[in-house]
């Protein structure tokens, strides 16, 4: 087999995984921030994970994706691993209001009261007490008993 043949081969198998990955009759092989919140919308958190994965490994600095895959872990009760998605999109952006959040409540899921408090400060010094993420995880807190 020739290179040429060969190099097309392995192309057909890349396209033919990507569609396997994503469902067949995707027309384009790029994945989106917007695919991956449509997979969460779904409940589809495993299938939002492959996505964000996909975009994170070809742009390592799509804090979005990374907050979104975050969610996706914690939905899964894969506490750790979400730990770490949502402090890398904080390390790409200090101040992403979505990771802030999102932390936040993986710390209320993990019984760590104090740290989440500690985030709702973070959210409140970001974009102050009147943006969604800080009310959403104030009223998070309160529910908590916290």
């Amino acid at each position: 087999m020739g290179l040429i043949s060969r190099v097309a081969c392995a192309v057909a198998i890349l396209i033919g995984l990507n569609a396997a990955a994503f469902g067949a009759g995707q027309d384009s092989p790029d994945v989106t921030v917007a695919d991956i919140e449509r997979k969460l919308l779904q409940e589809d958190y495993a299938g939002a994970i492959q996505a964000a994965e996909l975009i994170v490994d070809s742009t390592p600095w799509n804090a979005d994706a990374f907050n979104l895959m975050g969610f996706a872990l914690r939905k899964l009760a894969r506490f750790d691993e979400a730990q770490r998605a949502y402090s890398r999109a904080l390390r790409l952006d200090p101040n992403h209001k979505g990771a802030l959040e999102y932390l936040g409540e993986l710390y209320i899921q993990t019984k760590r009261m104090d740290e989440a408090r500690g985030k709702l400060k973070e959210l409140e010094a970001a974009c102050g007490k009147d943006c969604r993420e800080y009310q959403m995880l104030a009223e998070a807190i309160a529910k908590a008993g916290g």
